[in-house]
């Protein structure tokens, strides 16, 4: 087991639940390592290749839905607590991706603890249409699963194959770029069953990926689509506490924030060229460093969640990495901690 110490050093920003939080200049300056620029409220320092994220350990409670009526007020809730390294993000997470986005291939990891190694547990590959241990959903209750009222919304529901509407059964998403405002979300294969706490609609329920060791390779790009309207040109790839979408992503009653998402890659303007990493939590925050939008070329990228190291990070791979069944404990810490040369690595410790 290796030393955080490489991996601490660190600050705060924001997004949200789908669509960008502006944050007030003062608090989206905290953490820039150069001089900041904002644009549209949002505040840009450097454009890094990593950013690492620490002070995720402690603990503390959220409100988890327990029941949802037919009436806005009937939302039950009871407190929940957790007690990890990384706070609530070691519970089971969601992906989720908005368009304009093209997936070609992800890949989830966890860290077995007797050999050392960190074993793929689900895969997706566009071109070769192979899904192992995952399934594809999105907020399209009512379409041929999952409901929809007026009260709560759509529900999730299985999508089609170009994840532009509902679907009667699970299908494999196709080799396609995902539209302007359209998202979806990915879950394990494993149902639920009863086994995750409620869930608004128990068909279309499914286990998040858990664990406080694990890491998810994805390989995508970003399209440019040039078009205009509500979230039109934003893409965007986050995780959420899977309690969220199977309740409500979208709707009050639900046990956002404090339960945990994590903005991955975020665009924050139509049509920008950066992304945003940021936390909402109990403990929250992002750097105004950013990432390249991938709009030309495909990129690889690495998630590592790492209760061992009490440390997340997000990190541009060499696009030959290989989302093989194994990687080594050292390879993953590699990734992790970052390349020797500092330069377009960021930390950031985020706060209550």
């Amino acid at each position: 087991m290796k030393s955080a110490a490489p991996i601490a050093a660190v600050l705060a920003s924001a997004a949200s639940t789908g669509w960008a939080l502006v944050l007030p200049a003062a608090d989206a300056n905290r953490g820039c390592s150069n001089v900041s620029h904002d644009v549209l409220g949002n505040s840009f320092c450097r454009e890094v290749e990593q950013i690492t994220y620490t002070g995720l350990a402690h603990k503390g409670s959220y409100q988890a839905v327990t029941s949802m009526g037919p009436s806005a007020d009937q939302c039950g809730r009871q407190s929940k607590e957790y007690n990890s390294s990384l706070g609530v993000f070691e519970e089971e997470l969601s992906i989720h991706i908005r368009g304009p986005f093209k997936l070609n291939q992800m890949a989830v990891y966890n860290f077995g603890c007797v050999n050392e190694t960190w074993h793929r547990v689900s895969y997706y590959n566009a071109s070769t249409q192979e899904a192992d241990n995952l399934v594809f959903l999105g907020n399209y209750g009512g379409q041929g699963s999952g409901e929809f009222d007026f009260v709560w919304g759509n529900s999730l529901s299985y999508i089609n194959a170009d994840a532009t509407a509902g679907s009667e059964t699970p299908e494999i998403l196709a080799d396609v770029e995902i539209p302007s405002n359209k998202e979806f979300a990915v879950f394990s294969g494993q149902k639920c069953n009863g086994a995750c706490g409620f869930s608004r609609v128990e068909d279309v329920a499914y286990h998040g990926f858990g664990g406080g060791n694990k890491a998810f390779l994805f390989d995508f790009q970003m399209p440019l689509d040039n078009t205009t309207g509500f979230n039109a040109d934003m893409p965007a790839l986050w995780a959420l506490n899977a309690n969220i979408p199977r309740t409500a992503q979208y709707n009050k009653c639900s046990c956002w924030p404090t339960c945990g998402e994590f903005d991955i890659y975020e665009v924050l303007a139509s049509g920008d060229s950066r992304c945003k990493s940021t936390f909402h939590a109990a403990r929250r925050g992002g750097t105004s460093d950013y990432f390249a939008r991938p709009s030309g070329h495909a990129i690889k990228i690495a998630v590592v969640f790492s209760a061992k190291a009490e440390a997340v990070s997000v990190r541009v791979l060499d696009y030959d990495t290989v989302f093989g069944h194994h990687f080594t404990d050292a390879t993953v810490d590699g990734w992790l901690e970052g390349p020797v040369d500092r330069t377009a690595v960021s930390t950031f410790r985020v706060t209550e």
